[in-house]
């Protein structure tokens, strides 16, 4: 089989499509035959090995050489103790932590995985799992953002701040969408009253003061969004550096004044998932799809992650 392969930690010269055996699937796994893979942030991290938080799987060069998590597939075989799904069943999830995504063929833990359904494409189907969780965990069972709220997201040109966009309009939040100006109309496009462009306007020094601050980039120091948080306003943050986290961790809502709090997101697979799922065949929400590659480009996809050029969400089809 096909995949895209890498051996040590580093930037996309550390990539080449190369051919692989196909994998069998051990006890609790099933064999997918991959139809689409999207990309998520986590792919470059993994891929740089940075934060260094990324190498629990490997501390010095990578256990598992297939990247991609949000995969959407068909069953081929299944190993012992699998009954949750048939062979032919067509399914997706997100499989961080087995990863394998980016290849023809993908064993997978059965638990990870929810049936497809029929009405919702494989490339859509791989652009829900990671992206749209983050965004409706952080924003609904995190801090049950509410109607009239002001909702401040920091990378909302991405797969889940699009995510976020449309699930604060739906609560019926005012959102403002924090990114590049290239990604300016893709946000608005998702809903976002307002949008601000980082490299020329400093949110943290605006006028308007939020009541859900959603940080999907972490480059910021968390006492910065100070005055820009309501007195008892919360600051979610997901990923970042490894300084970040531990600010928010350790002193979490102390960094503030007043009742406002900060947070750490940390995504449960599938917790959602159904819901997520309701919201897309209902049209209520979709995965902003900027681009779409062939596994034979899905280089260039990772360069184009890496770089920042992705619009939205980025999706690799691997199979017709």
């Amino acid at each position: 089989m096909r995949a895209l392969y890498y051996e040590a930690y580093g930037g996309i010269e550390q990539l080449q499509i190369k051919e692989l055996e196909k994998p069998s699937p051990k006890t609790g796994e099933v064999l997918i035959r991959v139809h689409a893979t999207s990309l998520n942030a986590s792919d470059r991290e993994f891929l740089n090995g940075k934060p260094f938080y990324t190498r629990i799987w490997g501390l010095f060069k990578p256990r598992y050489n297939v990247l991609g998590s949000d995969i959407a597939g068909v069953i081929e075989s299944k190993g012992e103790g699998c009954s949750r799904f048939e062979i032919g069943d067509a399914v997706f999830g997100d499989a961080l932590g087995s990863w394998g995504g980016l290849a023809e063929f993908a064993c997978i833990p059965e638990k990870l995985l929810t049936k497809k359904p029929d009405n919702i494409s494989f490339e859509t189907a791989s652009a829900l799992p990671q992206a749209a969780l983050v965004a409706l965990q952080a924003l609904k069972q995190k801090t049950k953002l509410s109607a009239g709220q002001n909702l401040l997201v920091l990378g909302g040109g991405g797969g889940s701040g699009t995510f976020a966009i449309q699930l604060g309009k739906l609560y019926g939040a005012n959102v403002t969408a924090v990114d590049s100006a290239l990604k300016s109309e893709l946000m608005l496009e998702a809903g976002a009253d307002k949008t601000v462009d980082f490299q020329v306007d400093d949110v943290c020094s605006a006028k308007t003061q939020f009541d859900v601050i959603l940080d999907l980039v972490g480059k910021r120091r968390i006492k910065d969004f100070e005055p820009v948080l309501k007195p008892k306003g919360t600051y979610i943050l997901v990923g970042g550096s490894i300084k970040r986290i531990l600010q928010v961790v350790i002193t979490g809502k102390w960094l503030f004044s007043g009742e406002k709090s900060a947070f750490l997101l940390t995504v449960e697979a599938n917790q959602g998932l159904d819901e997520i799922i309701e919201l897309c065949q209902s049209s209520k929400i979709k995965p902003m799809i900027g681009k779409t590659y062939k596994l034979d480009a899905a280089i260039v996809a990772m360069n184009d992650l890496c770089s920042g050029k992705i619009l939205g969400k980025a999706v690799v089809s691997i199979s017709e």
